[in-house]
């Protein structure tokens, strides 16, 4: 995996980092394990989807990219003047796209993970 990773890193120079994750969901947090392969030791990031920026650091705070198809249909499914609630939020994903792609009236982001809180606060 490691050779890999030093290959991304040359081929694509805005990589800064190559991290690989371990199976499962661990902690009342939700916290994913990563291992550290390539470029630069940090796990913080900045992290794009449907035109939102979310600077998150990966070993603290829970996120899926791979809900990216997730994230954008159901924020279509919002209808103009509905309230969200949006529990076990994480990093936030579903409450910011849903409040840039539709006209609700207000979204509330609930985790039980501090730093989360920190993001959305």
């Amino acid at each position: 995996m490691k050779p890999l990773a030093e290959e991304l890193l040359k081929r694509f120079p805005y990589i800064k980092s190559v991290w690989a994750v371990i199976p499962g969901i661990e902690s009342p947090y939700r916290l994913r394990k990563h291992v550290w392969l390539a470029g630069e030791q940090r796990s913080e990031t900045v992290y794009k989807e449907h035109g939102c920026y979310f600077k998150v650091d990966i070993n603290k705070v829970y996120i899926s990219p791979s809900l990216n198809y997730e994230h954008l249909r159901i924020a279509r499914a919002v209808k103009s003047g509905e309230v969200v609630v949006n529990m076990f939020a994480g990093a936030g994903l579903f409450s910011i796209i849903i409040a840039k792609h539709a006209k609700l009236q207000k979204v509330y982001s609930i985790d039980i993970n501090p730093r989360c809180i920190l993001l959305h606060g």
